[in-house]
């Protein structure tokens, strides 16, 4: 499975990167929002993990931009952000599962390959469509 891992703090990143290479998944990691949004645009991402606490961009802001640009790519959100009021914002804003930091390893998994399980019937890895650069011209300033 190719995985794309939006995530700020380099330490869980690379932790997250580890585990996911352990079980054989590729992953591309980035440290912003317009970083991931840009690595999005490539075709051949399995699922999308996204952290909500960014530097650049509010993560569900992120998040809104790759469920317009391509909603068949299975987000999770892996967040410090753990009230049900923030959870219920990252669903409705296009969330497929969220998952709160710290997280569990053996869990972090299951969900990935849960949700590897959900898009098999697809076919081959989701695709981004040529979003071009249109992911970073609709985010609006501010």
């Amino acid at each position: 499975m190719n995985v794309l891992l939006i995530e700020d703090d380099p330490t869980i990143a690379r932790s997250i990167e580890m585990l996911l290479a352990s079980e054989k998944h590729s992953c591309r990691a980035a440290a912003s929002g317009i970083e991931g949004l840009t690595l999005a645009e490539d075709a051949g991402h399995d699922i999308i993990i996204l952290d909500l606490m960014l530097p650049d961009l509010d993560g569900f802001q992120v998040l809104r931009q790759l469920k317009i640009t391509n909603a068949a790519i299975p987000v999770l959100i892996l967040s410090g952000l753990s009230n049900i009021e923030q959870k219920t914002k990252a669903f409705e804003s296009g969330a497929d599962d969220f998952l709160t930091k710290p997280f569990n390893r053996a869990e972090l998994l299951a969900r990935v390959k849960a949700m590897g399980r959900r898009t098999e019937g697809e076919e081959g890895p989701a695709s981004t469509g040529g979003m071009g650069s249109a992911l970073l011209d609709a985010i609006p300033a501010g």
